[in-house]
């Protein structure tokens, strides 16, 4: 499925949860949806995501097949929130995300949060 190119013209949206829908492809000029605030895109088929909103402060990708996240996700300034896991993202996408988390913008439990611990009290001598 597709998303409807004629919901861009919402442009006072604030809020589009899209979960659980089997949307293959958001539509390019996404970005024009410029009060959008929070996304939500849980469940779905994605491959990729266009640009997104400047003013975006939440994204929730849990779960598609997004290899690719854009680039300019990095320069968002009001980003604070971003979802992805269960994607099996690209390293260059995965260094998209490491740069986010370095700026303080929670990335849930990410692959990169996730360490053996030095000592472990249960180790075996």
């Amino acid at each position: 499925e597709a998303l409807p190119s004629s919901f861009l013209g919402l442009k006072d949206l604030k809020m589009l949860d899209l979960s659980k829908n089997y949307l293959q492809a958001l539509p390019e000029p996404f970005h024009e949806l410029v009060s959008l605030k929070k996304f939500e895109c849980r469940m779905n088929v994605l491959e990729s995501v266009p640009m997104f909103p400047k003013g975006i402060q939440s994204v929730d990708l849990l779960a598609n097949r997004i290899t690719t996240l854009p680039g300019d996700l990095n320069d968002l300034q009001d980003l604070k929130h971003v979802e992805v896991k269960g994607n099996p993202l690209q390293p260059a996408s995965r260094a998209i995300m490491t740069a986010l988390k370095e700026k303080g913008v929670d990335t849930g439990l990410f692959f990169a949060d996730v360490k053996k611990p030095a000592e472990s009290p249960f180790d075996e001598p």
